[in-house]
């Protein structure tokens, strides 16, 4: 696919926030997690408040705003603009965290979610509470277990990995992976000793994605998103691939 003229792989900058956001909508449509969440918004406003935080919230990661000095992110695009067309298509995105190169830079402070949590209807709240839930469940205590404590400051991590659905299936996502995988392994010969690896976390829809491209599975457990205490669940993967010293 990265020989394809009709696609090309570019930066995402904080004024993509818009289209990162429709990407993942589309991409992420039948994600059972998120519709659990979009369950408790059924009014206009709530979904317009869920929207407004979430393109906050994104906007703060594009910007790294809130981020740790430990780190830096790296994100990138597919646009596709096959030959007459005028305009440009974003069909992919992907970001990754990496180890920092100046662990020193200031922290930027992140811009606040209006309106406040305190302040939002309760099914906002709810739908918030289910999604704090899964990342509490995925990057505590099992993430340290399975990579190990130094995760955050020795592994390249790729965070966020979307293509919309008509675009599935092509390669796209493997192009992207592949390409964090590449810059991990052109850091880990820079700063030898620093970078160790890359890992992931992962649903069984993009599992293969990840297998092919050289990572192997280290565990799984699955997420009870379900109302109290309920039976529904998405299971999810870590996978890491540990470069050779």
């Amino acid at each position: 696919m990265a020989s394809d003229p009709d696609f090309a792989l570019h930066p995402l900058s904080p004024t993509d926030v818009d289209t990162l956001l429709a990407v993942e909508a589309r991409a992420f449509a039948t994600n059972p997690i998120g519709r659990a969440a979009d369950a408790h918004l059924t009014t206009p406003e709530t979904r317009a408040i869920a929207h407004a935080w979430k393109r906050v919230r994104m906007s703060n990661v594009l910007e790294g705003r809130g981020d740790s000095p430990a780190v830096d992110r790296h994100w990138r695009k597919i646009v596709y603009q096959p030959a007459g067309a005028a305009v440009a298509q974003v069909v992919a995105v992907a970001g990754w965290t990496a180890p920092a190169l100046d662990a020193t830079k200031p922290a930027l402070e992140p811009r606040a979610a209006v309106p406040a949590v305190e302040d939002a209807p309760a099914e906002n709240r709810a739908a918030r509470e289910l999604f704090g839930r899964l990342h509490e469940a995925l990057a505590g205590e099992r993430s340290e277990v399975l990579v190990g404590g130094d995760r955050e400051s020795h592994y390249w991590y790729l965070d966020t990995l979307a293509t919309v659905p008509e675009f599935q299936q092509r390669g796209l996502g493997s192009w992207l992976v592949r390409w964090g995988i590449e810059q991990a392994r052109a850091d880990a010969r820079a700063r030898p000793g620093r970078v160790k690896g890359v890992w992931t976390i992962a649903t069984p829809m993009g599992l293969r994605t990840y297998l092919r491209a050289g990572m192997e599975e280290i565990g799984s457990e699955v997420f009870d998103y379900g109302e109290g205490g309920g039976e529904r669940g998405q299971r999810y993967v870590w996978l890491l691939m540990k470069f050779e010293e």
